[in-house]
């Protein structure tokens, strides 16, 4: 008898024409800032915490403070999740799913959309 294989992600799944190859690679995408922007929201549901306390002392400079300070976090750690995206970007989309046109796809989604994602990161705090 066999030993039984989890199914691959991408079994039962064949993927043709441009529509839904771009489709595959944009919701890979997607699920990738989604995770993303959960550490960004984290990171700001603290901060508000720690500028309403400031605003309640009256210490508004350091409320200033912590605010610049979150949203520069925020974009440092957008930024290295995003370059390290783009470096491994190949083996993470093949998690998702193993078809040679998305995972090229994926570069042209990797250029234009995800490199936007430091930005989105420092919108969320403002």
């Amino acid at each position: 008898m066999k030993p039984l294989k989890p199914p691959r992600l991408s079994e039962g799944l064949t993927l043709h024409g441009g529509e839904k190859v771009s489709y595959a690679a944009y919701t890979i995408t997607t699920r990738l800032v989604n995770f993303l922007t959960s550490i960004s929201r984290g990171i700001s549901m603290a901060m508000g915490t720690m500028i309403a306390q400031n605003v309640g002392a009256e210490n508004y400079k350091r409320a200033k403070r912590i605010a610049e300070r979150t949203m520069i976090v925020n974009v440092i750690i957008a930024t290295t999740a995003v370059v390290v995206i783009g470096i491994l970007r190949v083996p993470i989309f093949r998690i998702f799913l193993d078809d040679k046109a998305v995972i090229k796809e994926s570069a042209i989604v990797w250029k234009y959309f995800l490199t936007s994602v430091p930005f989105l990161m420092a919108s969320l705090l403002l």
